[in-house]
């Protein structure tokens, strides 16, 4: 939920450090980039997971006060999955 944008700004920046880790190397630098990019993937389907299991009737529930809220409830939910809390 709206996290497609930000993750795939992370995976160039990633993907760019474990290149140059690897002095260019591309065969090299993908399994390192796949190893760290794994945690947060991991994170963006929990939350995903999270989100698609609630009612779609909920959604007219909700109050426009809250809808601010959002991208910080979420990158707070992110945290707490990369760190291996309970979600």
């Amino acid at each position: 939920m709206g996290q497609g944008l930000n993750s795939g700004i992370e995976d160039v920046a990633v993907f760019a450090q474990c290149l140059e880790q690897q002095q260019g190397n591309v065969d090299a630098a993908l399994p390192a980039y796949n190893k760290a990019r794994l945690p947060d993937i991991q994170a963006i389907m929990t939350i995903n997971e999270v989100v698609a299991s609630f009612d779609v009737g909920l959604a007219s529930q909700v109050q426009p006060a809250c809808l601010p809220c959002l991208p910080l409830l979420l990158a707070f939910a992110r945290l707490a999955c990369l760190s291996g809390l309970p979600f």
